[in-house]
C-alpha cells in the first residue's frame, strides 16, 4: 500500500533539487524515497547537521588566503619539490 506525503517547499529549493535529481537519473519522488529509506535504516537523519561557525582566526586566513590568490605580484609555485628545493634551509619558513 502507497501513501501521499505532501510537501511545501520553495520554488527554488525544488528547482535546485529537481536539477539535482536530473543529473542522478531518478526523479525527486525516488531521492525522497531513498532519504526516508535511509532514515529507517540509520534510525537518524543519513547525513550530520551542525551549526558549524568557523573561527575568527579560520576567517581571517581565509581572507589572507583569498587576498594573496589575487595578487598578481605573489610568487606562486607549480611544484611543490621545486618550491621546496628554492625555499631551501629556510624551508620552516613555509
Amino acid at each position: 500500500m502507497s501513501t501521499v506525503i505532501n510537501l511545501r517547499i520553495d520554488n527554488k529549493t525544488k528547482d535546485q533539487a529537481n536539477k539535482v535529481c536530473k543529473e542522478l537519473g531518478i526523479s525527486l519522488s525516488s531521492s525522497i524515497k531513498i532519504f526516508l529509506n535511509q532514515m529507517i535504516k540509520q534510525q537518524g537523519l543519513p547525513f550530520t547537521v551542525s551549526s558549524y561557525k568557523p573561527t575568527k582566526s579560520l576567517v581571517e586566513s581565509m581572507k589572507q588566503a583569498d587576498k594573496i590568490a589575487k595578487d598578481p605580484n605573489w610568487k606562486t609555485y607549480d611544484d611543490v619539490d621545486k618550491m621546496i628545493k628554492e625555499f631551501g634551509s629556510n624551508s620552516n619558513k613555509i
